[in-house]
């Protein structure tokens, strides 16, 4: 499938809390003002949309200081008609699958070539995904090792991931507390079926760090 010819510079724009990682981009931008304008960094999608940027593409660190969660990143983007692309490390394959469901069109790892990563803004600029195959692979294999889960089951695991007593967790979903264990046993269940045990609430909280449900203490 051929790309099409976009009109004029493609506008990009980063989400990142390590700025210095994109200077290499600004700088070819600056050297290339056919091909790229770069309209500006923010260290959070919060921040982004407070400044009025307005990008074509916005690369997107997965893990940001505020502890918000890719999907909901995405989402706000896209919202803002952004296309996004994945700007990582490559080490959180669960919220890597996070952002892609959310909508993200393509994963560039920070350690890629520079080249990679302006082919890959090119392609999300035109509408095309992108993934190398390498990171297909990793999270085709992650998402076989992902349960199901059902909104709510996921949401109680989310509340007892983050330290909330049954009655609590029960409390804020508006449910019993019988009703918060039903769903609890069904994601240990679910978890168990996979070979990845969750019958403490430490393997709870654990499995919900892996899975990109809530964010690591670090």
């Amino acid at each position: 499938m051929t790309a099409p010819v976009a009109e004029g510079p493609c506008r990009v724009a980063a989400i990142d809390d390590h700025p210095m990682m994109l200077y290499g981009l600004e700088t070819y931008a600056d050297e290339h003002p056919d091909r790229y304008t770069f309209v500006g960094h923010a260290a959070s999608v919060a921040d982004y949309a407070g400044a009025g940027f307005e990008a074509d593409v916005v690369l997107l660190d997965l893990q940001l200081g505020d502890g918000s969660r890719p999907r909901d990143n995405v989402r706000r983007l896209l919202a803002l008609d952004a296309g996004v692309l994945v700007y990582t490390e490559g080490s959180r394959n669960a919220w890597v699958v996070d952002a892609l469901q959310a909508g993200a069109l393509g994963v560039v790892l920070k350690s890629e070539e520079r080249e990679v990563l302006l082919d890959a803004i090119s392609q999300v600029e035109a509408g095309l995904p992108v993934i190398s195959h390498q990171m297909a692979e990793m999270v085709h294999a992650y998402e076989r090792q992902r349960p199901r889960l059902a909104r709510r089951e996921e949401e109680a695991l989310q509340l007892v991931a983050h330290g909330l007593t049954d009655r609590q967790a029960a409390r804020a979903m508006g449910i019993s507390e019988e009703t918060l264990k039903e769903y609890l046993k069904r994601v240990r269940v679910k978890y168990a079926d996979l070979g990845r045990p969750a019958s403490s609430r430490v393997d709870l909280h654990r499995r919900a760090v892996e899975d990109g449900l809530i964010a690591d203490a670090d």
